[in-house]
């Protein structure tokens, strides 16, 4: 099996299992799109995003201040 079969499916269907993908909330997932900083395509009624996207979305978030704990 190579890599890519290993690291998971190539798309996440829906705002629910994005979500579940990056520990957010489905409300936050919304959010981005809306903003524009979540990349999704539709198909018919449903979002897809790719794990590129959902990587690309979650390495722009600011980097926590470990001190401030």
């Amino acid at each position: 099996m190579d890599n890519e079969a290993q690291a998971g499916p190539l798309v996440v269907n829906g705002v629910n299992a994005a979500a579940a993908a990056i520990g957010i909330s489905r409300e936050e997932v919304r959010l981005a799109m809306l903003a524009g900083r979540l990349r999704s395509r539709r198909l018919g009624r449903r979002h897809l995003f790719t794990r590129a996207d959902l990587q690309a979305f979650v390495d722009a978030l600011p980097m926590s201040d470990s001190r401030a704990a």
